[in-house]
């Protein structure tokens, strides 16, 4: 971000103090937001987490042209997982997704349904819609997701994370890139597939490379983001201060 002020701003990047997002410090303790109900609910199985993003806009593709990629999975991913009672799934949609699905005429209210009883009759899926994602960032194994603020988020876990792409949406913002270079990405069906086969097997092949790469890109300095902002915030308060010291001097004679 710091970089980009550089290149794209007027003003440089001087200004710029890159602390890391403090978001981020909910993660570090994500121990103690684990949920008794979803150790229950996965059983033992590894728990993957589907995130889709609200913005979808019919198109002339099965992706539409929006961020979300539901209308491309939202048949084969509770038909995939009705067939995997090795994988559970947890579904954490954004909060304005059903209701945008209807309003753009998405999806018939018929199609609606047909989708939460499929994942009703699959016995391993279930639909988040508790006010807080941490539980779930705590419980899950994995994670598929559109491009959103989740992909950068749940990063910080260290965990696997399937990249949902859309090749006819907007395209990829400048600053999420990077996830498609440590995280597989599916437009397919054999994407997702060979993702959850490595999720059911517990393989991770690139967890070490994965980690330390988003350890470089996440900042997460000693003592939380939040803490680095109000250090960020007393340093320049103290250099405004010292500053105006010797003209209020003058003032004062």
């Amino acid at each position: 971000h710091k970089a980009m002020f550089a290149r794209h701003c007027a003003a440089g990047d001087a200004h710029v103090s890159a602390t890391g997002h403090p978001k981020t410090d909910a993660l570090r303790g994500l121990d103690a937001v684990r949920d008794d109900g979803l150790a229950k609910f996965a059983a033992g199985r590894p728990l993957v987490c589907w995130n889709p993003h609200f913005d979808v806009r019919p198109g002339a593709t099965p992706f539409g042209g929006g961020y979300s990629t539901f209308l491309r999975w939202w048949r084969f991913l509770p038909a995939e997982f009705s067939r995997r009672p090795d994988l559970a799934l947890v579904i954490r949609p954004h909060p304005l997704l059903f209701a945008t699905l209807g309003q753009r005429g998405a999806l018939k209210p018929a199609e609606l349904a047909e989708f939460r009883s499929a994942c009703r009759a699959a016995g391993n899926i279930l639909i988040d819609d508790r006010p807080s994602y941490l539980p779930v960032f705590a419980a899950s194994a994995a994670m598929l997701s559109d491009l959103s603020s989740f992909v950068l988020e749940y990063a910080v876990t260290g965990k696997p994370l399937l990249y949902l792409k859309n090749p006819d949406g907007p395209g990829a913002l400048e600053e999420g890139v990077f996830a498609g270079g440590y995280c597989p990405a599916a437009t397919s069906e054999p994407d997702v597939t060979r993702f959850l086969d490595r999720v059911a097997a517990g393989d991770d092949p690139q967890r070490a490379e994965r980690r330390a790469a988003y350890g470089a890109l996440l900042l997460q300095p000693e003592g939380g983001v939040g803490a680095a902002i109000k250090r960020v915030v007393d340093a320049r308060l103290a250099a405004e201060e010292e500053a105006l010291a010797p003209a209020e001097a003058c003032a004062a004679v």
